[in-house]
């Protein structure tokens, strides 16, 4: 029997269903193969015992593991390796007889061939230096978490740092290269600051001069003047006052709030016959819960002796509601006239202002909440000047019977069209 030079240890995956697995070698005897499970991901590998965990057939050329004795074929998690390690042992005797046992000679040859093969395997997997390199070396007793160094000179090799420890330098020393470049920014930024606080001070000392200030000066705001030339400081305001702008060129003033209506719309007249604000157009919205109000202000009509009406809807101002007034327009020296309607859509607000100059008509229409249930009532309170320059009172009070909401209050005159004057809509939420 002769032994091929083919030893080479064979290692294949499992599946789960597999139990033969087999090598194309002389194992020589039963007991000189070593069989091991070694897991995919970690690599430990587990020796694995004849009779117990597997059943071994073999001849001079192959070699067969069978797994089926452990009736758990290796899964796919698991590498099975198939390997050699022949006893370094010689058992058969030599004898002086007349008769020469080949057989017996050429098996213990076989057994000291598969040995060294054995040894071959043992060798490839070592770690070596190159031939003819001179160097040699053992591998000292390891340490956690160290690694190895070499002598460059010798091939020796020596415990070195741990990797611990260059974790933590490689870190420090990203640390520092962050930390340099850091603060070369922070120098370009003082670089840049100190530029800039030269410009700052060239500027204050060209000449701007800042009040004094005291402790009696808290809560006040420091201003350019009217005239523009300096700085100055507004008192502090009354308590609940707001700081008002009263428009280019001029200072800042306080002054009083407008008790939280919000304004709508503004109307600017100029050729209108009528306005209309809608809920949903142009700004209006007539669904919040609170109080309304129409401001008619300093509003000219195009023809002489002739009324500002309201008219209110609740369908978009496609049907108008009827309902009745009691106006009375009661003049500076005494005299007045009264007017009163049952069933009108169109309610009489301010009445007997024309076309001549300084004759207008302004009043505020107190809406009250349009959302409410309940029936309507408005109340409108104003004054008008006629072509005699007479002061007039204008006084309406409206009833509107309906329980729906109003979603469209009109603005119209019997004249021609309002040609100035402006309307606004306002509401302040309860």
């Amino acid at each position: 029997m002769a032994v091929s030079d083919n030893y080479l240890p064979t290692k294949t995956v499992g599946n789960g269903s597999t139990v033969l697995f087999t090598a194309s070698w002389n194992v020589i005897a039963a007991g000189f193969e070593r069989i091991f499970l070694e897991n995919v991901s970690t690599g430990i590998q587990v020796l694995q015992v004849k009779d117990t965990d597997y059943t071994l057939t073999f001849t001079s050329s192959t070699i067969t593991v069978d797994f089926t004795i452990d009736a758990a074929p290796p899964p796919s998690t698991e590498f099975v390796i198939i390997s050699r390690n022949v006893a370094l042992t010689q058992t058969d005797p030599f004898k002086t007889s007349q008769g020469f046992e080949g057989a017996v000679i050429e098996n213990n040859l076989d057994k000291i061939t598969s040995m060294n093969q054995d040894i071959q395997d043992e060798v490839t997997r070592s770690l070596k230096y190159p031939v003819a390199s001179g160097k040699a070396g053992t591998i000292p007793d390891p340490v956690d978490d160290a690694v190895l160094v070499f002598n460059g000179t010798s091939g020796a090799l020596k415990v070195g740092a741990t990797n611990t420890s260059l974790t933590a330098g490689a870190a420090a020393a990203d640390a520092s290269a962050t930390a340099a470049a850091t603060s070369e920014t922070n120098a370009a930024n003082s670089e840049t600051n100190a530029a800039t606080s030269e410009t700052n001070a060239a500027a204050s000392a060209s000449g701007v001069n800042l009040p004094g200030i005291t402790i009696t000066d808290t809560g006040a705001i420091l201003q350019v003047n009217a005239a523009g030339t300096a700085y100055e400081l507004l008192a502090a305001g009354p308590s609940g006052e707001f700081l008002k702008s009263n428009g280019p060129d001029a200072a800042l003033s306080y002054a009083a709030n407008s008790f939280g209506w919000t304004t709508q719309r503004i109307v600017t007249l100029s050729s209108d016959a009528s306005v209309e604000f809608e809920d949903g157009v142009s700004g209006v919205d007539t669904t919040i819960v609170g109080e309304y109000r129409l401001v008619i202000q300093n509003v000219t009509v195009s023809d002489d002796g002739r009324n500002i009406n309201m008219e209110a809807s609740v369908d978009g101002g496609s049907t108008k509601i009827t309902g009745r007034y009691h106006h009375v327009l009661t003049n500076e020296n005494g005299t007045y006239a009264e007017s009163v309607n049952s069933s009108a859509t169109l309610l009489l607000l301010v009445s007997g202002i024309g076309d001549a100059t300084g004759e207008h008509g302004s009043c505020i229409v107190a809406l009250g909440n349009l959302n409410a249930t309940t029936h309507k009532t408005f109340k409108s309170l104003g004054t008008c000047v006629n072509v005699s320059n007479d002061l007039q009172l204008a006084d309406s009070s409206i009833f509107a019977p309906t329980a729906s909401a109003i979603d469209s209050i009109t603005i119209s005159t019997n004249a021609t069209s309002m040609v100035a004057g402006k309307l606004i809509f306002q509401v302040r939420e309860f």
